[in-house]
């Protein structure tokens, strides 16, 4: 006797013998890696854990990612009407502070205030050139308003400076029509509504409305240079808040918890402010989206195939024990794998959570075979149970332990791959392949001793007459399959030559996922990609230098640095006088600027 057979020689015996022990011993077995499973194995979503630690790129990321991110959570408002879309930022922001246990920061605004010492060094020369002008045109106005600062004085100025305004056109504008071709622009009361309504506020009690001096001297540039700190678009269409979660438990479930509770307070803000859209979207947003639709998906998937797999094989065996048995075999088997899975690697990723309908389809493979062969021995022959299946064992055995080891073998070299996804799937799938080889041959046969009943046949002898082949192959059929398989061959190489690859990683995600969606509308409202790299640099003449070669590539749409915060050629806008202040300022922006801590009420 070879030495395979002594071997399913022994474990026959086992089964045989003590066949609800065995049964009982390996439910008892699945019942334990359930419960370990759900108790240890995490979920990781972040996308860089599926790249190898060992490459250079990884450790480049581990050292940026010290910096900290700010962009975990991004909510984004839709601006439409602005007075609005800021009343329901400073509600949700209320809300978001008072609650330290889910969130550690709240980024919305850089108090411009810091900045105004150096504000005019950040506008272009001509904007400075045009403050210059309108000081020396109401340099009268300024000086008598400073020596009586009243209303009355201030509404004196301002009808001596209409009247002035309006004689210069009356007696000279004829002229500049006919000289110069121009035309009378009319008179911009802006300011002075502007300040008619911020009367109007302080009379009604809003003490936050302040009077609209910028507007008197300054352009509309300078206005809109900071944005009063807070974070618009480029066309100020949507609004961003940034949202640091806090620290929470290992697990990812845990960590779903401050996503869930931020959404839940902006539904709870748009029904304080209704009328303003807004949605939670960022990295973490969109990675714990994924695991999530890939947890459910999955989950789903599992619950679809097996079920699939029962009608099926209750319709090709025309009854319920023996598929009944086959599910519960390849339960099993999956249960193992998850626990071996979580004893081993402990986590599964946006990859390797695809798993288990992988096996669910080809593990019933070798259960269908030992099935098939166990009801010819068992109905056709007329063994009894336990000689059918020794006689199964005896000559499948070796033959399901071979097919199972080499589709273990072939999942294997995934685990040596540098993408550290595929490594973990592949260390998973071979685990996999391995169980459920072992419950075929292990489980399977003292289940169908103890619950199957074979149906008899009647035919004399139990040997059916002829047995008749599936396919009837033929050289005339062979050729007739094997030409039209050359040439949809062809084909497929001729058309897999113009298959492209897609880096836009939102594809592969839900189309319904709510970061899914508003990040789509950021996109879509921006110039820019959502692709971005980082560069780390050690000095500013670094950063410049760097800055200054990233700029010039045909591939860069843009390149921001520490050094885009400090304004451009102070040195060009600042006098004799000022050139002091300047570099002070240089000096304490860029430190001041980068601090997360950086906000405003």
């Amino acid at each position: 006797m070879n030495p395979r057979h002594r071997v399913m020689q022994k474990i026959l015996a086992v089964q045989t013998k003590y066949p609800k022990a065995t049964v009982l011993v390996a439910l008892g077995l699945a019942v334990l890696a359930v419960f370990y499973t759900v108790m240890r194995l995490e979920f990781q979503t972040n996308r860089a854990d599926l790249v190898s630690s060992d490459l250079r790129l990884s450790h480049l990321s581990a050292q940026v990612n010290k910096f900290g991110d700010l962009d975990t959570f991004v909510v984004a408002i839709e601006n439409r009407d602005k007075e609005r879309t800021l009343k329901f930022l400073q509600a949700l922001v209320a809300r978001l502070e008072a609650d330290r246990k889910n969130y550690a920061q709240v980024f919305y605004r850089i108090d411009p205030d810091y900045f105004r010492p150096w504000a005019l060094l950040y506008l272009d020369e001509k904007d400075i050139k045009t403050i210059s002008e309108k000081l020396r045109e109401h340099r009268d106005f300024m000086v008598n308003l400073a020596g009586s600062p009243s209303l009355t004085t201030f509404f004196q100025e301002i009808n001596n400076e209409m009247a002035s305004q309006m004689m210069g056109r009356l007696f000279t504008g004829f002229l500049d029509d006919r000289e110069t071709g121009t035309k009378d622009k009319p008179l911009n009361l802006d300011f002075l509504i502007n300040v008619l309504q911020a009367v109007n506020k302080q009379l009604d009690g809003d003490a936050a409305a302040n009077t609209p001096w910028e507007s008197f001297l300054t352009p509309q540039s300078y206005q809109d240079k900071f944005g009063g700190g807070y974070f618009w678009t480029e066309n100020k269409r949507y609004l961003l808040l940034f949202v640091t979660p806090a620290k929470t438990e290992d697990g990812f479930a845990k960590a779903l918890g401050p996503l869930q509770a931020l959404r839940k307070a902006v539904a709870r803000t748009q029904t304080e402010v209704p009328g303003v859209p807004a949605g939670v979207t960022g990295q973490e947003a969109l990675n714990m989206d994924e695991m999530s639709a890939a947890l459910r998906d999955m989950g789903l998937a599992t619950a679809m195939s097996l079920v699939a797999l029962t009608l099926l094989l209750t319709l090709a065996w025309r009854g319920f024990r023996r598929p009944l048995l086959a599910i519960i075999q390849i339960v099993i088997a999956l249960a193992w794998t998850f626990g071996l899975t979580t004893l081993f690697i402990g986590h599964l990723n946006i990859l390797s959570v695809s798993f288990t309908p992988l096996l669910l389809g080809l593990g019933i493979d070798y259960c269908i075979h030992w099935f098939a062969r166990y009801q010819e021995e068992a109905e056709t022959k007329a063994a009894s149970r336990q000689e059918a299946i020794c006689i199964v064992m005896f000559k499948l055995g070796p033959g399901i332990l071979l097919s199972g080891l080499t589709a273990a073998i072939s999942f294997f070299p995934l685990a040596l791959t540098g993408f550290k996804g595929l490594a973990e799937l592949g260390i998973i799938s071979t685990i996999g392949m391995v169980m459920t080889t072992i419950t075929t041959l292990g489980v399977l046969p003292p289940l169908a001793l103890l619950l199957d009943k074979p149906r008899r046949r009647t035919k004399v002898g139990g040997v059916p007459d002829r047995i008749r082949p599936f396919f009837g192959l033929t050289n005339r059929r062979a050729w007739a399959i094997l030409i039209p398989s050359g040439l949809v061959l062809v084909l497929a190489i001729w058309g897999g030559a113009g298959v492209a690859f897609d880096l836009n990683m939102l594809r592969l995600q839900s189309k319904h996922a709510e970061s899914v969606l508003w990040a789509k509308k950021l996109i879509e409202d921006s110039k820019q990609t959502s692709m971005h790299g980082a560069v780390l640099a050690h000095s500013l003449e670094e950063v410049q230098r760097k800055t200054a070669a990233l700029t010039a590539l045909s591939s860069v749409t843009e390149a921001r640095s520490a050094a885009s915060l400090l304004p451009p050629r102070p040195d060009s806008k600042a006098g004799p006088a000022g050139r002091d202040k300047a570099d002070s300022g240089r000096s304490q922006v860029l430190p001041q600027s980068g601090r997360r801590g950086c906000r405003s009420g």
